[in-house]
């Protein structure tokens, strides 16, 4: 028998938003379609084509999966050198950066940020993608104001999401406890890195594969629209 996925409403999400201080923003989803103007798989296939320039096997390039991240977890997994683990991220970090440039946002996510903003709540960005490309995307949107900080991924492809790594340094820089933070996600590693780094989570699904999915990570309160967010907090 199918199961039904249901959706969190206003009432809620109101309750958790009022326990917490600090918002912790998944970028990619969340604030944007970082690959909506550029899509995944010319990004991959450019990544690629760089990686064989710099001698990179191809058996070592994360098979045919349209994901940039796959083929740097691919090679950091067969023990590809650090020095070029080192040059394919600067040159992901490039093109995120200019996927960015015509990313479009996502419905409603500046209206939220703007209202949690006005009612105080400190904010972070936490996210498998560059902080670079975070912070082009906040300066060209107008919202680099909005955010405390911006936590990227490292050099290390083994601490990203479902990792904590991204969370608990955004705690540590924001100086909250776990318990005082709400990490917006909307993927099972974003699930997953909540749990470990015992943050409570709010998870965004734009339609259903994502709302099944999260709900199958253990996601207990999803929202299908940040406006239901935006909601909650005009009545909290």
């Amino acid at each position: 028998m199918a199961v039904a996925f249901g959706s969190g409403s206003a009432s809620d999400v109101r309750p958790v938003l009022g326990a917490v201080s600090c918002v912790l923003f998944d970028f990619d989803g969340p604030v944007c379609a970082v690959y909506g103007g550029r899509p995944a798989a010319g990004v991959t296939h450019e990544l690629r084509r760089f990686a064989r320039m710099v001698g990179v096997p191809d058996s070592l390039l994360g098979g045919s999966r349209n994901d940039p991240l796959a083929v740097l977890r691919s090679c950091s997994a067969a023990g590809l050198g650090e020095h070029l683990l080192e040059a394919m991220h600067r040159y992901l970090t490039r093109l995120e950066t200019r996927a960015v440039e015509v990313a479009p946002p996502t419905r409603g996510a500046g209206e939220l940020i703007g209202v949690l903003r006005r009612e105080r709540y400190e904010l972070a960005v936490v996210t498998n993608n560059s902080a670079l490309c975070v912070e082009r995307y906040l300066a060209v949107h107008g919202l680099r104001g909005s955010f405390a900080a911006v936590h990227g991924r490292t050099r290390d492809p083994d601490l990203l999401k479902p990792h904590p790594d991204s969370v608990r340094r955004a705690l540590v820089s924001l100086g909250v406890a776990p318990r005082d933070a709400l990490f917006l996600g909307d993927s099972p590693a974003d699930v997953h890195a909540a749990r470990a780094a015992g943050v409570p989570f709010l998870g965004y699904a734009r339609n259903d594969r994502k709302l099944r999915a999260l709900r199958e990570s253990g996601a207990h309160l999803v929202v299908e629209s940040l406006d239901v967010v935006t909601d909650a907090l005009a009545t909290k």
